[in-house]
């Protein structure tokens, strides 16, 4: 059986203020929904329209705001196997007791495939591997509707995602891309 890698971040589940945050402009960046049970239920089917329940979901942070009704409406009822590289918002004592979310980790190399995961973009520095003598991408979360920071990463955050996972081999493609324009 082969199994998909998926990453996104930013779900924000049941955060009711995440829905009166504006952009730069004054812009809602969620402005699709009536409230956050349509933002949860729309975000649940998002999720479980590509993932499938043997597959390996990468969380690149924030993912819940209310810890009951995560745990009682949503958490079981998400496909996939959950690994996290957890963000600012996110109660790792709380996520480590789930005992449905596998491992929780700062950051994430994928060596393999060209990139560095983490909630937070990190700084141009950290985006070297000195193992193989080459530059490396950063997928991340954390920055909501914003544009990802010029150079080397890619932001996974669901508004940025239209609420959808991005395949691993997709974000390979990306990767591969920005570095051979560097």
């Amino acid at each position: 059986m082969t199994r998909d890698i998926w990453f996104f971040s930013d779900h924000h589940f049941s955060h009711a203020n995440i829905l009166n945050f504006k952009d730069k402009q004054g812009n809602l960046i969620r402005p699709s929904f009536f409230d956050i049970d349509e933002m949860d239920e729309f975000m649940i089917e998002m999720w479980n329209e590509r993932i499938k329940p043997g597959d390996l979901v990468w969380h690149l942070g924030d993912i819940t705001f209310d810890k009951k009704k995560f745990v009682e409406s949503i958490l079981n009822r998400l496909h996939g196997k959950i690994r996290m590289c957890v963000g600012n918002h996110d109660d790792i004592k709380f996520l480590a007791g789930l005992g449905r979310i596998q491992k929780l980790v700062e950051s994430r190399r994928f060596d393999e495939y060209g990139f560095i995961a983490s909630h937070r973009p990190l700084h141009i520095d950290n985006l070297w591997n000195h193992r193989k003598g080459h530059e490396v991408v950063n997928v991340t979360g954390h920055i909501h509707q914003n544009d990802a920071p010029e150079g080397l990463y890619i932001n996974v955050c669901v508004e940025k995602t239209n609420y959808k996972p991005i395949h691993i081999e997709d974000i390979a493609q990306q990767s591969k891309k920005l570095l051979e324009n560097m």
